[in-house]
């Protein structure tokens, strides 16, 4: 004799079927937790540049809270940058590099302005400087990234003595800033390439700057736009 064997189907009641059924239920319930915590992390990530930003915003105003350094409108008008525009005593710091391009362009600034063109011009290229007198003396120097110290004197008789200089005291540089007139910019007939010229009221030329470097020249340029082709530095 055989042994059959027979399976029969599960009941209703069954627990591999209620097993089955509530799997199927709760399935899709499990797919739309798993979307939504998707979704959640995908908005999180995109409010990262701003909760960033909201950090570093409290951060700043903390420190400026704890150095006093958050000030009203009324004393950052009092303080406003120096320029030669303002009546005599309204900025009570002398802050080289603090023109407007209004500044620069105005006539009459004297030593001041001369000084705060060699600035400009030694922060934005190597320089070749040439002395013109009974003799000439060429020096070629580096001042960018903030290497230049601009100071003004006044000798015994009344003159402004102008000192542009390096940082670490290799170029050092005396001017009679009263007797400077005009600042000229143009092309050298010679070369072509941008040359600054530092004229008294006979047309002799106190100092010739030129800019070194492959961009010397587009900085050149950058120069003559901010301060055009002449700065008359007498009204």
């Amino acid at each position: 004799q055989g042994l059959f064997l027979s399976r029969a189907p599960p009941s209703p009641n069954s627990s591999v079927l209620m097993h089955l059924q509530h799997g199927a239920r709760t399935r899709p319930n499990s797919f739309a937790a798993i979307a939504a915590v998707f979704a959640i992390l995908v908005s999180v990530y995109k409010a990262r540049p701003f909760a960033l930003a909201v950090f570093r915003h409290r951060m700043v105003m903390k420190r400026c809270r704890g150095t006093s350094l958050v000030t009203s409108h009324a004393s950052a008008d009092a303080n406003a940058m120096p320029s030669y525009t303002h009546e005599a005593g309204s900025h009570p710091i002398n802050k080289w590099g603090g023109l407007s391009n209004v500044d620069r362009r105005v006539s009459g600034g004297g030593a001041k302005q001369l000084g705060e063109f060699l600035l400009e011009l030694a922060q934005l290229a190597p320089c070749r400087f040439v002395v013109n007198g009974l003799s000439i003396m060429e020096s070629t120097a580096d001042m960018r990234a903030g290497r230049a110290v601009v100071d003004i004197s006044t000798k015994p008789n009344g003159r402004s003595v102008l000192a542009f200089a390096s940082k670490d005291g290799k170029f050092n540089l005396k001017l009679d800033a009263d007797a400077i007139v005009e600042v000229v910019l143009e092309e050298s007939e010679q070369t072509g390439r941008g040359i600054v010229h530092l004229l008294d009221d006979k047309r002799r030329k106190h100092l010739t700057a030129v800019m070194e470097g492959e961009d010397g020249q587009v900085h050149f340029e950058i120069l003559r736009g901010r301060w055009g082709n002449s700065v008359q530095l007498k009204a």
